[in-house]
């Protein structure tokens, strides 16, 4: 695969993504979002949301189909999420924006973070850039767009970041987090 900039070029990932998109199960609205928090590739295991805390503000990298997105959303929280596939965010928009506090976007998630001007309380991947993007450009730019005291995390990969640079892995947790593996 091609690399750029230390992270896979965007087409070549975002085409991977469309195509996976194509062959997803079709879920109501209602077993979407009950269903939305998916940490492990068992559907029914592990925890949900509550691994997030209690943000008013979350961004997910790489939201899919978007039902995470439209999970928080639904509980009022601020929940934007980020996607490079242009299939998937097509998909979710048409799905769940309509939805009062659901914000979607479609591009690469290291420019996103260089680029944006605002800081969110919970940062998370589910399945998403953090399996592609190199962490030594990834985990800096969430660092700095996470509010003070703020969770990253890929739950269900844990240790993909027990390799990441000791300086990119303590993002200030939570006391409240305890248990959660923060980066």
């Amino acid at each position: 695969m091609q690399r750029h900039k230390g992270h896979l070029r965007m087409h070549d990932t975002a085409s991977y993504w469309d195509r996976y998109a194509q062959g997803m199960k079709e879920q109501t609205p209602q077993e979407a979002v009950k269903n939305a928090f998916g940490w492990c590739q068992y559907p029914g295991h592990g925890p949900g949301d509550e691994l997030l805390g209690d943000p008013m503000s979350t961004l997910e990298l790489g939201f899919g189909h978007g039902n995470a997105v439209a999970a928080l959303a639904a509980k009022g929280i601020d929940a934007t999420g980020i996607d490079v596939s242009p299939a998937q965010y097509e998909q979710a928009l048409a799905r769940w924006g309509h939805l009062t506090g659901a914000h979607f976007a479609q591009t690469d998630a290291a420019d996103y973070l260089a680029s944006a001007e605002r800081q969110w309380e919970a940062v998370y991947s589910i399945w998403g850039a953090l399996w592609f993007t190199d962490p030594d450009i990834l985990l800096p730019l969430i660092r700095n767009r996470l509010r003070q005291l703020g969770e990253v995390g890929d739950y269900g990969h844990a240790s993909h970041f027990n390799n990441a640079p000791q300086s990119t892995r303590s993002l200030t947790p939570s006391p409240a987090h305890a248990g959660v593996n923060p980066i």
